[in-house]
């Protein structure tokens, strides 16, 4: 968009700021001008948008979600049958108004606007909290899990120095003539391409890796964080429940088999990738990830030791170490 239309268009922060209100007059202009338009937030940038045609806005959609079969039941059918087979109100109980999530829409990634991040909306969604409780201990055992690439794994942007430090100072076997090769990438369709058997085996795996006083967890209903391997219960507090490893195992597959979804009016069912916006994307998705690359370390010790990889979400750089005064470290 030309800038000078731009400036038409909209109005001004510091416009706004300054207590220069726009007119109906001005409103009715913008809203003229850009009728039949579809005009969407972009993907990680608070307060920018993105224009664009209807047409191109459906085929994108389309990509993204038309390649799911529609679900064989109606709405009425698929909410009695996930309240039937709900069985942890012990946890927190089952939200009594709620449907099928939705409708799903796309944002424009901001770094390359031909390229979209699907979203699915979690309001309304019954078994949120349930979710939220289950994704925690889930962040809880990828935080504490004994793994040979405990630094690949970064989850605030602001520690990629204190991670690159450490993994710097293990993969300089080369002494002073240590030198490294960077490489950036992502991984790509990292959520949506992700297959649900794939994700119950690697949470399995980072389960099998925390060693924990008790099967137990005390886990604070809502927010972010507030987990604990506990034995000694909630102690009274209404604020926290309990939950099992085991439940959380549970909680996990039948999340994954019931994974519906509007697309437009239209029930569909999600049998592969997670869907973003809810809860339990991240760390299953994290999960196979992680999984992964410890698997490969343990597999490769020797291209361990001079390899590493940052990682945040699917944004990773790869790192090789070699020796300025060895060609064939290089080569290899």
């Amino acid at each position: 968009m030309k800038k000078e239309l731009f400036n038409k268009i909209f109005i001004k922060p510091r416009n706004v700021a300054q207590g220069k209100i726009p007119t109906r007059r001005r409103i009715t202009q913008v809203k003229k001008k850009l009728q039949g338009l579809v005009i969407t937030n972009m993907d990680r940038h608070r307060g920018e948008v993105s224009i664009e045609c209807p047409c191109n806005y459906y085929k994108n959609l389309e990509k993204m979600y038309g390649q799911e079969k529609n679900a064989t039941e109606t709405e009425k059918e698929i909410i009695r049958k996930m309240k039937k087979e709900y069985k942890w109100n012990h946890i927190t109980k089952l939200k009594a108004k709620g449907g099928i999530p939705g409708p799903v829409y796309n944002l424009n990634k901001e770094k390359d606007i031909t390229r979209q991040r699907p979203v699915r909306p979690s309001f309304g969604t019954r078994n949120k909290q349930l979710m939220s409780i289950t994704a925690r201990v889930i962040n809880f055992w990828i935080d504490r899990a004994n793994l040979k690439t405990r630094n690949w794994h970064i989850a605030n942007v602001l520690n990629l120095r204190k991670h690159w430090e450490r993994e710097k100072k293990r993969i300089s076997i080369y002494g002073k003539s240590t030198r490294f090769i960077f490489k950036p990438g992502d991984i790509k369709d990292f959520f949506t391409t992700c297959e649900h058997h794939e994700a119950i085996n690697a949470v399995q795996y980072i389960k099998e890796r925390y060693k924990g006083k008790t099967n137990l967890y005390r886990v604070r209903k809502r927010g972010r964080k507030g987990v604990k391997n506990t034995t000694r219960g909630t102690l009274g507090d209404k604020r926290f429940t309990i939950i099992s490893a085991d439940e959380v195992m549970e909680i996990l597959q039948y999340t994954l088999k019931n994974q519906y979804y509007k697309m437009g009016t239209t029930v569909k069912q999600q049998t592969i990738g997670f869907p973003m916006g809810e809860a339990i994307a991240p760390p299953g998705a994290n999960s196979i990830a992680t999984a992964a690359m410890e698997k490969w370390a343990e597999k490769n010790e020797q291209e361990f030791k001079r390899t590493t990889i940052l990682r945040f979400v699917d944004d990773m750089i790869s790192i090789i170490a070699y020796d300025a005064n060895d060609p064939e470290t290089l080569k290899t």
